[in-house]
């Protein structure tokens, strides 16, 4: 093993510096390094601002309206997905609450989903009683994840009641989609 010991180390005019290479299978720093930042990123946190109209029984996308933050520009809110940019693969902790409504005590199931790359990769749901139906329920649906480079993520719900219209709700960011890369893992 060698040192090697500076002061400073910068790197040239529109360059960056690279620590390691291709065979390079892992970076250990000391626990005395201060000053400097790691950070989870990419990182994004969107939300809803308005209620959004669900079918009935229907898997629909759900539609975002704000972004909280976006550290690499990486969330499309056109298309309501996140795609991971070129050179930041690895495991994402990627995380989805959707607040589910109906006008009338009819909601007889909720589920919510996390798609990747088009296909479902994890849910959750409720089933409400056969005797007591719902008007509203909150759903979590939490992840971690192993992405590549152009893989993509994006937030669906079923909800599924009576006869009533079922909706997403906006209050106090209740319906949010957020994912952040995980340092170290």
């Amino acid at each position: 093993m060698s040192t090697i010991k500076v002061n400073n180390i910068e790197n040239r005019t529109g360059s960056s510096i690279t620590i390691g290479g291709s065979s390079t299978t892992s970076l250990n720093l000391a626990s005395t390094i201060t000053g400097g930042t790691l950070t989870n990123t990419p990182a994004f946190e969107v939300y809803k601002n308005s209620n959004q109209l669900i079918t009935d029984n229907t898997v629909t996308k759900v539609t975002f309206d704000v972004e909280s933050f976006d550290t690499n520009s990486a969330f499309d809110l056109a298309n309501d997905r996140f795609t991971v940019p070129s050179g930041y693969a690895g495991k994402y902790y990627v995380y989805l609450r959707l607040d589910c409504d109906t006008t009338v005590y009819d909601m007889r199931k909720a589920w919510g989903y996390i798609y990747l790359n088009g296909s479902v990769y994890a849910n959750n749901r409720h089933n409400g009683h056969s005797t007591t139906n719902l008007d509203r329920l909150g759903i979590n649906v939490f992840t971690t994840i192993d992405l590549s480079a152009g893989d993509y993520v994006e937030a669906y719900v079923l909800i599924d009641t009576g006869s009533s219209q079922p909706q997403l709700s906006q209050d106090d960011k209740s319906t949010m989609f957020g994912a952040y890369r995980i340092i170290g893992a």
